[in-house]
């Protein structure tokens, strides 16, 4: 009786203290309560401080399955003697009998199935054991997004992500779910499907809470917010990085210039090698709900004029430099005759010192990265809507008809959920 009003104690301090410190925000609590008798909780894991926070913040008093290589240190033996733990190895199913039948009794389950923190950022491998163990107890799944404790000192990603002291962190709980393992399948074969489907449901998981919607150019400006304005972000063949806060203030100067040569949704077409103005280019096309249209200088003057056709581009950005050291003068010449070219370099004259420090991105880039959006698309007489509504990207790169020729370009819809898809369900580390 002693140790559970200690446990209510100790749990009701820790979650004002995490509430405090984190402003730790819970989202579909709820869930936990549709949960059947037998369910078992699967999160991602992000740092030290996971099962504090999941421990907290859960309804119930949960048992969490431990990697028996944590469960050794000196530091974690304190903290898991407030709780009820099992001590497992992922790859040993001998040691899961134990928690199994602990499912069976009715008692929650909270297990991390990548078995160790990330290194990547992302999503590590998933070891089947946890599968297996959800498979043999019939037990539900509850899926549970953690997200912001990749910023703490806790985790194991210094120098890949910007560190915090006390971030925001948030905490996404999903419906309950069944792993659909056919009856048919047994042995070590039923493990294995087991977990691939769980994988599935962890990337799915990372996938669904993540904000998909807002546009590239958004996301930019959130990256800045976070990372700060003085990190360099890219570099090409000259050797002069580009800072976040370069490459959003020419994003916005050039296209302050390109908006009254286009309308909103028009596709324009770029026509520049691999290079930081190209990436300045596409990003104040972006940031005028333009839409990027990228042509490939080796389909010839006749390919890249049929891609605009399809695409309906009627202006192509362009540089002098890169047309003289490509010789491309007599491609440019034909392109010329049906479509209207502008030269970056013609532009860039055409800025002065005054509206380069008007754009200078110190006193327009506050910490909040929604505010950076709004403020400074007023700056720059931008409505939020700009920054708000789906761009797409055509690509002139794909697909030719053996019978006509004809270079055809699809249109994205979304370009930012392509590269979260990537993220979250490609990049899987064998170790």
């Amino acid at each position: 009786m002693l140790r559970l009003y200690s446990r209510f104690v100790l749990k009701t301090i820790t979650r004002s203290v995490l509430s405090f410190l984190y402003r730790v925000e819970v989202k579909g609590a709820e869930h936990f309560r549709f949960a059947g008798k037998h369910h078992v909780v699967v999160a991602n894991h992000q740092s030290f401080l996971d099962a504090a926070v999941i421990a907290a913040f859960m309804p119930s008093d949960p048992v969490f399955a431990v990697n028996t290589q944590i469960a050794k240190r000196w530091w974690a033996r304190p903290a898991l003697a407030l709780v009820d733990t099992f001590s497992i190895d992922p790859t040993n199913p001998m040691s899961l009998k134990s928690l199994i039948r602990e499912v069976e009794k009715g008692r929650p389950l909270v297990i991390f199935p990548e078995g160790r923190i990330t290194v990547t950022g992302s999503l590590m491998k998933i070891y089947d054991g946890p599968g297996l163990v959800v498979d043999k107890a019939q037990a539900e799944v509850v899926p549970v997004r953690l997200d912001g404790l990749q910023h703490t000192p806790f985790s194991r990603l210094k120098g890949r992500v910007v560190r915090r002291l006390f971030p925001k962190v948030t905490m996404t709980v999903l419906p309950p779910r069944l792993l659909a393992v056919d009856p048919e399948v047994k042995g070590r074969e039923r493990r294995k499907v087991a977990g691939r489907q769980l994988y599935d449901l962890m990337s799915e998981t990372l996938f669904s809470t993540t904000d998909t919607g807002k546009t590239l150019f958004r996301s930019l400006l959130e990256a800045s917010a976070l990372h700060g304005r003085t990190r360099a972000i890219v570099e090409d063949i000259t050797f002069q990085p580009l800072t976040y806060g370069r490459l959003v203030a020419g994003a916005f100067i050039l296209g302050r210039k390109l908006k009254p040569l286009t309308r909103e949704g028009e596709a324009v077409g770029l026509l520049l090698p691999n290079s930081v103005a190209a990436l300045v280019a596409f990003f104040a096309l972006q940031a005028t709900a333009r839409v990027p249209a990228m042509l490939n200088v080796s389909a010839g003057a006749a390919g890249m004029l049929s891609a605009c056709r399809t695409a309906s581009v009627k202006i192509v950005l362009c540089a002098r430099r890169f047309v003289e050291r490509g010789k491309l003068h007599d491609v440019l010449a034909e392109m010329e005759r049906y479509i209207k070219v502008v030269y970056l370099d013609d532009l860039r004259t055409e800025i002065g010192r005054s509206t380069r420090r008007s754009a200078s991105p110190r006193p327009i880039l506050p910490p909040s990265p929604i505010g950076t959006g709004i403020r400074t698309a007023r700056r720059w007489s931008y409505s939020p809507q700009d920054l708000r509504a789906p761009q797409r990207a055509w690509c002139s790169r794909t697909e030719t008809s053996r019978q006509t020729g004809i270079r055809s370009g699809p249109a994205l819809p979304s370009m930012l959920r392509t590269r979260f898809s990537i993220r979250f369900r490609c990049f899987t580390p064998s170790v």
